[in-house]
Order: structure tokens, then sequence, then C-alpha cells
């Protein structure tokens, strides 16, 4: 029991701003397992913070500005992290179509120029596409977006070989049975039902896992690899997919 909750701590530690300490790092494949589980919780628990915050400003101000500045304040509950990826793959997207060193430039501290274009095209389209959702009929919908966004990394674990030098998701990798993929997979779609029709859950289901593969196959073609920076770009891209199929539905 120890090691699930360590890794649950593990999970929101590395993948959210909320305030979690862990003062000694602790390895076992219970821990990488509980931490890989609880990833798609994080989104879901963050899109329960962001949905309250949007509640109490709505007290205050417009609907529209309510919404606007609880977008924001989503992309600050899990640090930017993904958003940062999505710098360093298009640079390196572009990189490879001059033969350059993909994995070095994708690890630079600084950005390119279109990289820098297409974050904030990005956020742009992101943020714009929560303060539309958050003003539907059912705002709850808003967390099958943002977890099943992150459940998409267990397709990519499942089907693709990862970087060598990707050591925590290569071990977050090698904890993952057909057996737990099936287990988890059930259990969200279980709490998702709450919130969400079976029929469109299933739809999204399978957007996820098409959007996912499609996506990790056109950059493996071209990068040649797979690694952390991948992994966020592809949960950053599959939320934007889904919230927008949620917006036409």
């Amino acid at each position: 029991m120890r090691n699930i909750i360590f890794g649950f701590l593990l999970a929101f530690s590395y993948f959210s701003i909320l305030p979690i300490k862990l003062k000694v790092f602790r390895e076992s494949p219970l821990i990488y397992k509980s931490t890989l589980f609880f990833i798609p919780f994080v989104g879901f628990i963050i899109g329960i913070l962001t949905l309250i915050i949007f509640l109490f400003l709505s007290n205050f101000f417009n609907i529209y500005y309510a919404s606007l500045l609880s977008a924001i304040f989503y992309l600050f509950l899990y640090g930017f992290l993904h958003l940062e990826a999505i710098v360093d793959v298009v640079d390196g997207y572009y990189a490879s179509l001059s033969n350059k060193d993909i994995y070095k430039i994708m690890k630079e501290p600084t950005v390119g120029a279109i990289g820098v274009i297409a974050i904030i095209l990005f956020l742009i389209l992101k943020i714009a596409s929560i303060v539309y959702l958050l003003n539907s009929e059912n705002i709850f919908k808003i967390l099958v977006a943002f977890t099943l966004s992150r459940f998409s990394i267990f397709y990519i674990f499942y089907f693709f070989k990862l970087h060598n030098k990707s050591i925590f998701a290569l071990k977050l990798q090698k904890n993952l049975t057909i057996k737990f993929f099936i287990f988890s997979i059930l259990l969200y779609s279980l709490l998702l039902l709450i919130f969400i029709d079976l029929s469109i859950l299933i739809m999204l289901l399978f957007a996820t896992i098409f959007f996912t593969i499609l996506i990790i196959k056109i950059l493996k073609k071209r990068i040649n690899f797979i690694n952390g920076d991948i992994l966020g770009f592809n949960i950053e891209l599959i939320e934007l997919i889904l919230i927008n199929i949620l917006i036409l539905i």
C-alpha cells in the first residue's frame, strides 16, 4: 500500500504543480506501475480544480472572462509541462528537414522561431477551445478530455519503442502489461461514464487511440525516435482534438 501511495504522490509531483514534495525517492515495479496508473487521474483532478475556480469566478466576472481565466489557470496547474514539449518537437521536426542532430536540437535550452510561432498558435487554439467548452451545457465534459489525453501515453507505451535515454518513461513502459492496460481503461471508463454517455465515451476512446497512433507514426517517420517530449506533444495535441470533438457533438 505504501508503494501505491508513493506512486500516486509521484504522479502528482511530476505532472502537476500541486504542493506535493517527496523527501526520499524510492523505486520498485509497483511504484512505477502506480505512477503510470495515476497519470490520467492527474488530468482529472486538475480538471476538477479548474471547474471549481471557473464556478467561483463566474460569481464575480462575466462568464467568458471567468472561463478565460480558468483556462489559463489550468495551464498553470500542470506547470506548462507538456506545452514546452510542443516547442521542442516542432523544432526537432523542422531540424530533420536539414539533416541536423534532432535529439540535440530538441534538448537545447534555446528555442527556434518556428517553435515559438507554433506554441503561440497552439495556445490560442487551446485556450479558445477550453473557453468554448466551459460555456457549453455540460461543463463536466472537459474532465473527459483532460483524462483521456493523458491516458494516450498508455497506447504509446504499448505499441511503440521509446528512446533509450528516456529513462523515467522506459521504467513506466516496462510495467505496462496487457492486464494492467485493460484494468486501467475499464476503471477510467467507469469514472468518466459519470459525466458522459457511453456511446460518446466509446467514440472518444477510439478517437484517442486512432489519433495517438497517427501522430506518433508521423513523428517517428520524421524524427526517428520517441522520447518524453513526444509524449508531452501527443498529450497536448490529443487534448485539443478531444476538446474540439466534444464541442462538435
